[in-house]
């Protein structure tokens, strides 16, 4: 089911609209976003962990792509 999860959240992250502005994580926090709920998800050689944010009304989600060695390789934030 996480799997299934992580599949759906990545496809709505990457079909995204290219011409979108790029928000970091951090952006939001500085925004006084807070987060929410964490969850991880695990592969044979990396993982995803998402994060939900945030801020009265507003809600994003953040996908944060962890490599096998623990090195961050790419995050992604969206409003769902």
């Amino acid at each position: 089911m996480k799997k299934l999860l992580a599949i759906i959240v990545l496809s709505l992250l990457w079909s995204g609209n290219a011409f979108a502005e790029k928000i970091t994580m951090n952006q939001l926090l500085e925004d006084k976003y807070t987060i929410t709920k964490q969850e991880l998800i695990k592969f044979e050689k990396d993982a995803f962990k998402i994060f939900t944010l945030r801020k009265g009304k507003n809600i994003m989600i953040c996908a944060v792509h962890i490599e096998i060695y623990g090195i961050q390789s790419s995050s992604e934030c969206m409003k769902p």
